[in-house]
C-alpha cells in the first residue's frame, strides 16, 4: 500500500469519524425515486384540474360581457373536459 492510498485512507476515516460506509448500495434507492415521481404526478394533475375548473367559468363570463364567437365555446369547453382528464388519469 502506498503512502498516498494510506494517507487518503485516513483522511476518509477521518471525515466519516470512524463510520463504515457501504459504497456498493446507491445514496437513493430506486423506490424512493419512484415515490416522488407518482408524487410529482398526482400534484400535476391537481394542477391541471385546478386551471381547468377556474378557466371555464372565466370563459362564460368572457362570453357573456365581451362575446366572441360562438363556435369557440364547444371547442374549448372540449379542450378543458380533454385537460381534466389528463389530470385525472396522472392522480390515478
Amino acid at each position: 500500500m502506498s503512502q498516498a492510498c494510506s494517507k487518503s485512507k485516513f483522511q476518509f476515516e477521518k471525515i466519516t469519524k470512524g463510520r463504515v460506509i457501504n459504497f456498493t448500495r446507491p445514496f437513493f434507492s430506486r423506490r424512493s425515486f419512484e415515490l416522488d415521481a407518482e408524487t410529482m404526478k398526482h400534484y400535476i394533475g391537481i394542477a391541471l384540474q385546478f386551471i381547468t375548473l377556474v378557466f371555464l367559468p372565466l370563459l362564460i363570463i368572457w362570453q357573456l360581457n365581451f362575446g366572441f364567437k360562438l363556435i369557440y365555446m364547444p371547442m374549448l369547453t372540449v379542450v378543458g373536459i380533454i385537460v381534466f382528464m389528463i389530470g385525472t388519469k396522472l392522480r390515478g
